[in-house]
């Protein structure tokens, strides 16, 4: 197969598990099409990113702030199917598992529990507060820096833990069963191409999301013994938390 057309379905398929974008299925796909997809999760997170700011713009030239936000938020759910929302919410369920084995069988439990709801009301809102002390003129890009940092950085997990869960009952396992260094290097390209167009302020959160990275990469360590699709969705949606709060504070100060 042509080069360009090997990267093109490999695009696609990272486009069809981690969005809701209706693609065209005709084509047929290979398992190293869905293990290499990782390499474009930080372009997948441009893609919504891009989403996110082009709604609350669109919204804004009518409505107010807050009221921008709700709708960007709220279309960026849509988009993603809530894939790493659902991940963060089966993640604090596994919280109230006592051994690894409780754990990962808590988070196969397709039913929500209190530890979930919770979480997913903290989460959502603290998105919400954070984002509504952003000036409006900075939201396009500090939501774009945002979906697209917290979707580099899980790569991370990927690299240096194995895989907790069973793989037979894995939805995600073939997407990070093997991980070469060229999805990582490609992965890194596309952050790196990204924040070069973006001001340079993003990068001031990137120490703290390192320090969070590294702290829930021991956690996941002892907690599991690796990771599972539910940890890497709760780090996307915690490492793009934070970065929102560290670029709070730097306007704050600047």
């Amino acid at each position: 197969m042509n080069p360009l057309n090997k990267e093109w379905q490999i695009l696609k398929q990272a486009i069809l598990f981690f969005t809701r974008i209706p693609l065209s299925c005709k084509s047929t796909y290979h398992a190293s099409d869905t293990m290499h997809a990782i390499r474009y999760l930080p372009l997948i997170g441009l893609l919504v990113g891009l989403w996110a700011s082009a709604v609350f713009v669109l919204f804004h030239y009518i409505f107010s702030s807050e009221i921008s936000i709700f709708f960007s938020m709220i279309s960026t759910i849509i988009l993603t199917g809530a894939i790493h929302e659902d991940g963060f919410a089966d993640f604090c369920d596994s919280l109230g598992g006592m051994t690894p084995e409780s754990r990962l069988r808590i988070m196969k439990d397709p039913n929500i529990g209190a530890f979930g709801v919770i979480a997913l009301l903290g989460i959502l809102s603290g998105k919400y507060l954070f984002l509504i002390h952003i000036d409006s003129y900075h939201l396009p890009w500090v939501l774009v820096s945002g979906h697209v940092l917290s979707r580099f950085f899980i790569l991370f997990f990927m690299l240096f833990l194995p895989y907790a869960g069973k793989p037979e009952t894995s939805k995600s396992l073939s997407l990070v069963e093997t991980i070469h260094i060229k999805n990582i290097c490609i992965a890194t390209v596309i952050t790196i191409l990204t924040i070069f167009v973006l001001p340079y302020d993003v990068l001031v959160s990137i120490p703290l999301l390192i320090l969070i990275i590294l702290l829930l990469f021991f956690y996941y360590r002892k907690s599991i013994g690796g990771y599972t699709g539910d940890y890497l969705g709760a780090a996307q949606q915690i490492t793009e938390l934070l970065h929102y709060l560290s670029l709070i504070v730097y306007f704050k100060y600047q």
